[in-house]
């Protein structure tokens, strides 16, 4: 409960807050890690200078836009960048079937 603690806000309390309040600690721990699962992902996404480019790359390949370029002078992603997303996109639905 480190962040509940800390007076988090924002979705991590919308996320866990209703569990510990109810005094449901297994679903809390659920929460916890559901939260968990998202997190890597959201960080990558909100990272200075690439971040929109990676978020539009992310709703390119889920079929949601059809281009994900970035007007100038936006970045462009790299190759590692690009595996990067791979990466953190292949494993998360993965982590959520393990807490499931």
């Amino acid at each position: 409960m480190n962040k509940l603690n800390a007076s988090a806000t924002g979705v991590y309390l919308i996320a866990v807050t209703p569990f510990t309040d109810s005094g449901e600690l297994d679903l809390a721990s659920t929460a916890h890690d559901i939260f968990d699962a998202y997190l890597p992902l959201a960080r990558y996404e909100q990272q200075p200078n690439v971040g929109l480019a990676v978020r539009k790359h992310i709703l390119k390949e889920r079929g949601v836009i059809a281009s994900s370029a970035v007007r100038k002078p936006g970045p462009k992603l790299t190759p590692l960048e690009v595996d990067d997303i791979a990466r953190l996109t292949t494993r998360q639905p993965r982590r959520l079937r393990e807490i499931a």
